[in-house]
């Protein structure tokens, strides 16, 4: 079954043998978020078995895989430890989003439930990781949501997470796909799960309104 948009992980294998890893989601057993933003590491490939040693900050030196299936846009692999016979597939991501995404956006068009989020929003994407979420009051002006200790986001090729704290309230998060950004335009989407099991899907249209 196809991973809901938060429960993805990026992953990048480099010539020199290095690897990072993004991912955000919220840790059961921790009751905490983790928040993994191109987080280093090295690999090692023996045959059809992958070997990714992860750095300090993770509960495992190294995480065994082996790959079922490869080719110039997917990638199929089984898990040899951890969780013996858990399957992955992953495709390959060829656009890197991560300047485009800087400067202030409106949204234009919304489509899908509104559990996450609603179409009165601009968001302004700043070069260090934080952002701006603003709203339209009753008079029709834009004003800056002052009640957030935390806003904070990562991108990593076409998968964008954020994550924001309102004073007093527990962190809260959400990952996005980037669908597109060309000529002034930015398109996301989303594969969202209820409560009960069932799925569904809210994409956002966005225009841009000034680079930051």
């Amino acid at each position: 079954m196809e991973l809901t948009t938060n429960g993805r992980t990026v992953l990048t294998f480099n010539t020199d043998g290095t690897r990072t890893v993004s991912k955000s989601y919220y840790d059961t057993n921790t009751e905490s978020y983790i928040w993994r933003n191109k987080q280093t590491g090295t690999y090692a490939i023996e045959g059809n078995q992958l070997k990714s040693y992860l750095d300090e900050a993770d509960l495992y030196d190294v995480v065994i895989y082996d790959i079922d299936a490869i080719s110039d846009n997917k990638m199929s692999m089984t898990m040899e430890n951890f969780r013996p016979g858990r399957k992955f597939e992953y495709k390959r991501i060829t656009a890197d989003y991560s300047a485009d995404l800087i400067g202030l956006w409106e949204v234009t068009e919304m489509t899908g439930e509104d559990a996450y989020n609603d179409d009165n929003a601009r968001l302004a994407f700043m070069p260090d990781g934080t952002y701006r979420y603003y709203r339209k009051n009753d008079a029709g002006e834009w004003q800056v949501v002052s009640t957030r200790d935390v806003e904070e986001y990562n991108i990593d090729g076409d998968l964008m997470a954020i994550r924001w704290q309102n004073t007093g309230t527990e962190m809260s998060y959400e990952c996005w796909d980037i669908d597109e950004i060309k000529d002034g335009q930015m398109k996301w989407s989303a594969l969202r799960e209820r409560a009960d099991g069932t799925r569904f899907t809210t994409t956002f249209t966005w225009k841009k309104v000034e680079d930051q």
